[in-house]
């Protein structure tokens, strides 16, 4: 419960409120998970989406809060574990769509892309990218 002589985080919140904006861009077939990516599933996966807290959230006071969102996109190799490229644009294109994204709770800036590369032999290459957050109190 909200108490306005203390910080309070809407983590949850706003994972939740990322996630469902991302769901909209992407097919059902395309997992998107908050903070961590699974090990194991039960079925194989060609993309999923990974939504998380690049760092912490910092309270600025009475007004807001500020945070980065970060989103990876993973996409399952093509031949010879080289990137599959055409599919990859797909997925950032579907990401990027969603934002800038604003609502009652926060304000997410346009993403930036930072990194790319392989995801450590596990049969899969990512993008990063991130959108700085402002959030209401």
């Amino acid at each position: 419960m909200e108490n306005s002589d203390s910080t309070y985080y809407r983590r949850k919140k706003i994972l939740q409120t990322l996630i469902t904006a991302l769901r909209e861009q992407f097919s059902e077939d395309t997992e998107i998970f908050a903070t961590d990516r699974p090990r194991q599933t039960a079925a194989p996966m060609s993309e999923f989406v990974v939504v998380r807290f690049a760092a912490g959230m910092q309270d600025c006071g009475d007004t807001y809060q500020t945070a980065t969102a970060t989103i990876n996109c993973f996409r399952r190799d093509a031949d010879r574990g080289l990137e599959d490229v055409d599919g990859m644009q797909k997925m950032l294109d579907k990401a990027c769509g969603c934002f800038p994204h604003h609502n009652n709770l926060y304000s997410a800036s346009a993403l930036k892309m930072l990194t790319g590369g392989s995801d450590d032999e596990m049969g899969f290459h990512y993008v990063t990218m991130q959108s700085k957050l402002i959030i209401r109190k």
